[in-house]
């Protein structure tokens, strides 16, 4: 029997980019999300596992949560993307209103 694959950590990424919360125009978003994904099509193949889960601009910092196995392959996309990665954290709890319903 196949022994199943380590799951993925989910990390929030912070990144400084001045203005691109209230400068940057849908079609720079697009192209940004575009690059984003070819860049983890090319790790997908060198054997990386890298989830993208979601960005929020907003101010001077893009905010993105990915799912991956360490931090190493997430600074390895921001690197090839030429774009900041300056805190990566795992999370370690997810706090929603369903949640504390419930408690």
């Amino acid at each position: 029997m196949a022994v199943p694959e380590a799951e993925l950590r989910t990390f929030v990424i912070l990144r400084p980019m001045p203005g691109v919360g209230s400068k940057t125009t849908e079609d720079e978003a697009h192209e940004m999300a575009q690059k984003s994904i070819a860049v983890i099509k090319a790790l997908r193949d060198e054997g990386m596992r890298l989830e993208w889960q979601v960005s929020y601009l907003a101010g001077d910092l893009s905010v993105c949560i990915y799912k991956a196995d360490d931090k190493g392959t997430l600074l390895e996309h921001a690197s090839r993307l030429g774009i900041p990665a300056d805190i990566q954290e795992p999370v370690s709890f997810t706090v929603t209103p369903a949640w504390a319903e419930k408690c």
